[in-house]
Parts: C-alpha cells; structure tokens; sequence
C-alpha cells in the first residue's frame, strides 16, 4: 500500500485518469537468499522479476514521498513569510527582527510544520535506502544471470570445438 500525502495522491490520481498505473499490486516483498548461485534458472529468473518489480514500487513510493516532503517545505516557507510580514510593522532592525525570527520559530503552526517535515525527511530517507538496496539486489541478480549465461556459451562453444 503506497504512503501519499495530498500532493502526491493528487498526481498519481491523475495518472489513473491517464490509465498510468506505476504501482500494480506487489506480492510480499522477495528476499535475498544467501546464496543466488544455488537457485535454479527458473528461481533465479523469477527472482529477478519480483525484484524489478518492488524496486519500481519502492521508486515510485520514493518519489511521492519526496514530493510530500518538498509540498511541506513549501508550506513552512509561505507560513513563516506570512508570520514576518504580520509581525514586522516597524522599521526598527536588529534585536527586533532576532526577537520575530524567535517569535516566528515559537509559532504553534511553525512547530507543526517543522513535526511533519521531521516525520516526511525520515520517511523519505528511509525509503531511499529501501530502494538503493533494491538496485543493487537488482544489479546483483542480472550479474548471476549474465554469468550463467555466459558459462553456458563458452560450455557450448567447447562442446562445438571437440
């Protein structure tokens, strides 16, 4: 099940209309085995297509996640301009505009803002390294099949040459 904020629910729901469907419905996430080199082709082979599968979720999932995180970015920025602009009515600088950034920073909405984006960077982090493993879990098996591959055909030039 995808995690989307407003923003990014709002794309992908836009997609849908576009019948772009980036994320069908993902078996259990497959696992590493300790050693691919002991599976079979057919093993190796399906492996390699759930892991493409989930890394595509997961890519997916990362780049909503990164839009909810830059939406609320985007949300604390235009709320602090709005609280500076309420608070500043004067020309004096100095300790006054220290005491309105200290003002603007103690604003509840502020510290609501500064929670959520705290929970969307540790998210997004979080994922980033779900996904990085995937590529290389990706990586990793199409090297296995591109070794096998290989064996196979110089296997089968040595049978060819004798």
């Amino acid at each position: 099940m995808l995690n989307l904020g407003p923003m990014s629910d709002l794309a992908v729901k836009r997609m849908a209309e576009q019948n772009i469907n980036m994320w069908p419905d993902q078996s259990n996430q497959p696992k590493m085995p300790r050693d691919i080199s002991l599976l079979d082709s057919d093993e190796l082979s399906g492996l390699f297509t759930q892991l493409t599968a989930w890394s595509n979720f997961v890519a997916g999932q990362l780049a909503a996640s990164q839009v909810d995180e830059h939406v609320l970015n985007k949300k604390k920025d235009s709320l602090e301009a709005q609280l500076f602009l309420a608070k500043d009515n004067s020309k004096v600088k100095g300790e006054r505009v220290t005491l309105i950034k200290a003002q603007v920073a103690a604003d509840p909405k502020i510290i609501d803002l500064e929670n959520q984006l705290t929970h969307a960077y540790a998210y997004r982090k979080m994922v980033e390294v779900v996904a990085n493993n995937f590529e290389r879990d990706v990586a990793l098996v199409s090297r296995e099949i591109t070794r096998r591959t290989n064996d196979f055909r110089a296997t089968r030039k040595d049978k060819l040459s004798t």
